[in-house]
């Protein structure tokens, strides 16, 4: 077996240097000329939500145990009940959105954040004047 010293690594960049530089620049011309005339924008916007009662309908501030399990089985419940065309159609009505309730589905993700009573949503759009109306 042939061993290779680190002087002959450093002499083999050494002789290679510019073909190092020249594809190191060639790529990144070549990502910056994609990502900006071939790549569409994409906009997002996202929230997180808790299920459960606020802090302040809480008898001396105790969250039960019981409690705490309803609410972690009622988060797929409403994780699932926001993908709901009812709930697509009322949120295009409020905000005047261009789509149906279908495309806005579509748009929409659901994550339920394991074991908590915890739900993030989060919608994705090319036009940022939908993603601000979503905002609001």
């Amino acid at each position: 077996m042939e061993e290779i010293s680190l002087r002959e690594i450093y002499y083999i960049i050494k002789k290679r240097i510019g073909l190092i530089i020249g594809i190191l620049f060639f790529s990144i011309i070549v990502s910056g000329l994609v990502s900006y005339y071939v790549l569409d924008e994409v906009y997002e916007a996202s929230t997180t939500l808790m299920v459960g009662k606020p802090k302040d309908y809480l008898e001396n501030n105790k969250i039960e145990y019981n409690e705490l399990l309803i609410n972690q089985r009622l988060v797929s419940t409403y994780g699932e009940l926001i993908k709901t065309r009812k709930v697509a159609d009322r949120v295009i009505n409020n905000i005047n959105l261009p789509y149906d309730s279908n495309i806005l589905k579509e748009k929409i993700r659901v994550s339920l954040i394991k074991d908590t009573e915890i739900i993030s949503i989060s919608v994705t759009d090319q036009d940022p004047a939908v993603i601000l109306a979503l905002e609001i």
